[in-house]
């Protein structure tokens, strides 16, 4: 899954979960999850971690992007770039051209629709720049 805000993972009281981020154990606040970079949250389960959810955060600039792919068991409902329809089909956007890029797309089972807005830049320099906002 990729996001552009951040994200909080609240486990409860009597969950073990562990958050790896860019394949090293996250030992941060676990509600402000925001730095760019790949993660996974991982629960204890007999004694090994079994992966529950894995998603890539881009921020809301970059250029790392060049094609939206939908989550397993989520299908795309719309996709804009600078305010007009593009290209799609249910589990893919095109991403290559510059612009400001809003993509809704909904759990197929419990039929929750989420949004990722990110400025899909061209120019290396952005590569890494990080402006979280809310969506």
């Amino acid at each position: 899954m990729v996001l552009s805000t951040p994200v909080s993972v609240d486990p409860g009281s009597d969950a073990s979960v562990k958050v790896f981020y860019n394949g090293s154990e996250y030992s941060g606040n676990l509600r402000t999850l925001n730095q760019v970079g790949e993660y996974v949250v991982s629960a204890q389960v007999g004694g090994q971690n079994q992966r529950l959810l894995g998603f890539t955060l881009v921020g809301a600039s970059t250029n790392i992007l060049h094609t939206f792919v939908a989550p397993d068991g989520f299908y795309i409902l719309s996709a804009e770039r600078d305010g007009e329809d593009v290209c799609m089909d249910r589990y893919n956007v095109d991403m290559e051209p510059e612009g400001n890029y809003v993509i809704e797309y909904e759990c197929a089972p419990t039929n929750m629709i989420y949004k990722l807005r990110s400025r899909q830049l061209r120019d290396d320099r952005h590569r890494r720049r990080q402006e979280p906002r809310g969506v």
